[in-house]
């Protein structure tokens, strides 16, 4: 019984990770309509504790009150064994001043293995892919 709660309470986590993931996204999407890029950023985690301060929460304010942070992970700091779960975001012109802020990557872990998982990833404007041991999301360059 005790095991069968616990798996409930990791698919509630997980099921709450991708619905603020696809809310991030759904905020990044406005954003990009509205200003023709995606917000600048070297990478900034949901452990920080700018998070829901810095530049990107600025930028992301008129789509998303509060940048989303991990449920397991609410410290907004550090924790050691939990740093892997936070949301991290990063958008800069990465090889090439052509592609100023065209893509995005949003790294985010769940619990359970996700089918996301098999088809990740971000490519840059110059073509780089990343990948990381996260799911990686993110936007390509339309060329």
């Amino acid at each position: 019984m005790l095991s069968s709660l616990g798996t409930a309470r990791t698919k509630s986590r997980d099921a709450k990770r991708l619905q603020d993931i696809r809310q991030f996204q759904t905020a990044l999407e406005l954003y990009y309509n509205d200003n023709g890029k995606y917000p600048e950023s070297n990478w900034v985690s949901s452990y920080e504790s700018t998070w829901n301060t810095g530049s990107l929460s600025v930028a992301l304010k008129p789509y998303l009150s509060v940048l989303p942070i991990d449920p397991i992970n609410t410290s907004g700091t550090r924790s050691t064994g939990l740093e892997i779960y936070n949301y991290s975001y990063f958008s800069t012109s990465y090889g090439s001043t052509s592609g100023n802020m065209q893509w995005y990557m949003l790294l985010f872990n769940t619990e359970k293995p996700h089918p996301l998982q098999n088809n990740d990833g971000s490519r840059a404007c110059d073509g780089t892919f990343f990948n990381y041991n996260s799911i990686t999301l993110g936007g390509s360059c339309v060329n």
